[in-house]
This record gives structure tokens, C-alpha cells and sequence, in this order.
């Protein structure tokens, strides 16, 4: 975990191409409503909280969640501390 997070700390504040297919890395502060399609979303660091149709997901460093299909969600974002920026890795997955 420790070298995926010094890894991810030269992302962007937004999604960044890792260069390999289909996987992006971010550092961030914020997290805006938005819809979310199907992926694999891993924490590395801090703690994030979806809610979606009115119940609420947490999800701490080293946890993950799957969204299976597009799905609306309003998410909040929570670093570790000043120089612990909220990281995570997202494999957006095959619509098939």
C-alpha cells in the first residue's frame, strides 16, 4: 500500500491516466455528485462516503467498492490529516 500511495501523490487533484488501460489514480480534496459507472474503486488513503438513494456507504483506506452499472451518487471525500490527501485507484470495468 505504502508504494501505491507514493505512487498516487503524483496524480492530479482529478483523474490521471496511470498509462496502463483503463486504470486512473487521484490526490483529492473534493468530490462532486456525479454518476458512477462501472468500476472498481480502491481507498489508499483517508475515507470517502457514497450515498446512493438514501443509503450511505464509508469506505476506509485499504477498503474498495465495485459499481456494477451507472449509478447516481452524491460523495464526500476525507483526507488523513494536512499532508494525508485522500487517494485512491479506480479499474473502470467492461460494459460488455
Amino acid at each position: 500500500m505504502n508504494e501505491l500511495r507514493s505512487i498516487v501523490m503524483r496524480a492530479d487533484s482529478k483523474w490521471t491516466d496511470t498509462g496502463i488501460p483503463r486504470v486512473s489514480m487521484v490526490k483529492a480534496e473534493a468530490c462532486a455528485n456525479q454518476v458512477y459507472q462501472p468500476m472498481l474503486h480502491l481507498v489508499l488513503q483517508g475515507s470517502k462516503s457514497l450515498s446512493i438513494g438514501g443509503n450511505i456507504f464509508n469506505y476506509d483506506a485499504a477498503t474498495y467498492f465495485v459499481v456494477p452499472v451507472d449509478v447516481p451518487a452524491t460523495g464526500e471525500i476525507y483526507a488523513d490529516g494536512p499532508d494525508l490527501p485522500y487517494q485512491a485507484i479506480s479499474l473502470a470495468l467492461d460494459r460488455m
